[in-house]
């Protein structure tokens, strides 16, 4: 193989890597636009039932989501892991990734 065939396909092969890789990112964008508003809502009947798997399972969904959580969902999600982490161990990794989303740094 002589130079220009290989430096065209690794070329061939980044461009199609990067579009791919584009492609992905843009479906995760749009996924998590569309249930934002369900994972909201979700997680606001599982604060009401107290049930804390969903509380775990929302929450991170929510705080964690990049297109449409606003700060004032971050910090509710944080108020309310925060009432309920003392009493069930299980909300604490939760209650961290919310601190640190809130505030911007590592609780402690």
């Amino acid at each position: 193989m002589d130079t220009i065939t290989f430096i065209a396909t690794y070329f061939s092969i980044s461009v199609a890597f990067a579009i791919f890789v584009l492609v992905l990112l843009i479906r995760r964008r749009r996924k998590q636009k569309a249930r934002f508003e369900n994972d909201w809502l979700l997680f606001q009947d599982a604060v009401k039932k107290d049930n804390t798997e969903q509380i775990i399972f929302y929450g991170s969904k929510v705080i964690w989501n990049r297109q449409k959580a606003e700060p004032k969902h971050r910090e509710f999600v944080l108020a309310e892991v925060s009432k309920r982490k003392d009493s069930d161990p299980k909300l604490t990794k939760v209650w961290k990734d919310a601190f640190y989303l809130v505030n911007g740094k590592e609780p402690g």
